[in-house]
């Protein structure tokens, strides 16, 4: 009896080789906590309350039906237990590598072109972000998307002639950047095809995309959710994305813009020169995807993340927002090995090509590794601050002010992390950042300014290792109430005399909110 062998090139160990490197290149990501714009989300799909017109309300511009639908199934079956969320999230982009793997197939009718365009894309160090982060779950679902409308695109049968129509809508329901999509394919269709034939079999798509900024223009003039401020176009947002497709992110912060654009603009020729002289539907199509899935982003504005970043500037890198141009890029590069791979010129070809691949897999490894860490120390930061107001959580009733010191991210984001977990709706929230006691020098200066009057304030302290955090925080606090008292007298002195004597007793009492919240911050540095 012959034994079935199992090939190399079959389909099956490809998908199961690309889940498995997903996964670990992924898994130290899985225990981390929630962190920044995901407490938006939690916070939206708690509230809801069954007002699903909501789902259509604009975020950052686009409507987003699907991703609110996605983290209200999550929230169901998960409630606010981070971990199914980041499982998920590695589960839809080793999705998305298989598909692109189909995709590739199905262009290049080459597996190895598919293998190696799947693995750069699912370990790629430049996209990141919109695995590790929850709230990017937008851009792992448009990618989905694009990818099933694009395949069902060029497979396209009498049978389910609908469908390609039907993704595509669904695409735009993730997020409008798809708006590009259209001109993806049109560039992708063979060369050989009359340009009436191109134009009309995606005429269809743009009648969507029509119709769909006829729906958003009727929105912002309704003033119907939440409206982004107008954004100027500038060439000169999508250098540095462009670059950080090849360079890592980490490396290209420290250079200028103009080495940046430089950058970007040598890997545009490079594209265009690879396009033209291939001559390949695969290369095209890459081609199309990088460039085209780039474009969104010159309406946009990032910082590049560098080696010093913290979780909360990586924020503010274009890491997510690359995530379909990188499976363009993907397809280009893995064209580029393969025909080296498959030289029978020089046998030293295929020695390089290897060891090209396995550098790249190696970098991407080491940089998503670095770039793990700063999160993992982010989200864990967040986590304790939760804790903090866990241990303070008498003080979280409606209507009252919480004066947050030291915690992670942004005043939005913390309102949001404390709507979500502990269901308020009307909690007034402020956030200090660890070097804010600095400012407080007098009291023009004083952070409590005109909420003097709200006896309801309360200073919440987040000091990670230090051994008398809950006694800082008590002192803060009994402080704080004295300041208040200050100023509500200040309001109402009647002389000179008693304001300056008032005002010297208000300055005493800030210096030592100064020295505590200061003393709150001396052991960060050994942590």
């Amino acid at each position: 009896m012959v034994k079935p062998r199992l090939k190399a090139n079959n389909i099956l160990l490809h998908a199961a080789v690309i889940i498995l490197v997903t996964f670990i290149y992924y898994y130290n990501s899985l225990n981390n906590f929630f962190y920044a714009d995901d407490f938006i989300w939690l916070d939206r799909i708690k509230h809801l309350n069954g007002n699903w017109i909501n789902i259509f309300n604009l975020e950052n511009g686009y409507f987003t039906p699907l991703t609110y639908i996605s983290f209200y199934v999550s929230n169901m079956l998960f409630g606010l237990t981070p971990y199914w969320y980041h499982l998920t999230d590695v589960t839809i982009h080793a999705m998305n590598g298989l598909l692109l793997y189909f995709l590739a197939n199905c262009v290049s009718k080459s597996r190895l072109i598919s293998f190696i365009a799947a693995l750069l894309f699912v370990t790629s160090c430049s996209t990141l972000i919109t695995v590790i982060c929850s709230a990017a779950r937008t851009d792992l679902l448009i990618v989905s998307l694009s990818l099933g409308f694009i395949i069902t695109f060029i497979n396209k049968s009498h049978k389910y002639r609908f469908m390609p129509l039907i993704l595509y809508v669904l695409t735009l329901c993730a997020k409008g950047t798809a708006l590009v999509v259209p001109l993806i394919l049109f560039l992708a269709i063979p060369k050989e095809k009359p340009i009436k034939s191109k134009i009309a079999e995606i005429t269809p798509y743009f009648a969507v995309n029509a119709v769909y900024l006829l729906l958003l223009t009727a929105t912002y003039s309704f003033s119907i959710g939440e409206i982004s401020a107008p954004y100027k176009i500038s060439f000169i947002n999508i250098a540095g994305p462009l670059a950080s497709l090849v360079v890592p992110e980490r490396i290209l912060a420290g250079t200028s813009n103009i080495m940046q654009g430089l950058v970007g603009i040598i890997i545009f020729t490079a594209l265009v020169a690879v396009t033209v002289r291939a001559n390949s539907v695969t290369v095209r199509l890459g081609t199309a995807l990088t460039v085209c899935g780039i474009l969104p982003l010159l309406t946009r504005s990032y910082v590049l993340a560098g080696s010093e970043a913290s979780a909360y500037n990586m924020l503010g890198s274009p890491s997510n927002r690359i995530y379909l141009s990188y499976t363009g890029i993907s397809l280009v590069c893995a064209f580029l090995l393969s025909q080296l791979i498959q030289s029978e010129r020089h046998r030293i070809f295929r020695i390089i090509s290897v060891a090209a691949l396995v550098s790249l897999l190696y970098i991407n490894y080491y940089e998503n590794t670095m770039r793990l860490r700063i999160w993992s120390k982010g989200t864990s930061k967040t986590s304790y601050d939760l804790s903090r107001l866990n241990k303070d959580a008498s003080m979280l009733t409606e209507d009252s002010e919480l004066l947050l010191y030291n915690f992670e991210g942004s005043t939005r984001f913390s309102r949001a992390m404390i709507n979500a977990f502990f269901d308020l709706k009307r909690l007034d929230v402020n956030v200090f950042r660890a070097d804010s006691y600095k400012m407080f020098t007098t009291v023009d200066e004083s952070f409590i300014d005109k909420s003097y009057n709200n006896s309801s304030i309360r200073f919440v302290m987040s000091c990670p290792t230090h051994p008398y955090e809950d006694i800082l925080e008590k002192d803060s606090n009994i402080i704080l109430q004295s300041i208040l008292a200050g100023y509500r007298n200040l309001a109402t002195s009647t002389s000179a005399a008693e304001s300056l004597t008032t005002t010297k007793r208000l300055e005493n009492d800030i210096a030592k909110l100064k020295i505590l919240m200061n003393e709150c911050l001396l052991n960060l540095k050994y942590s």
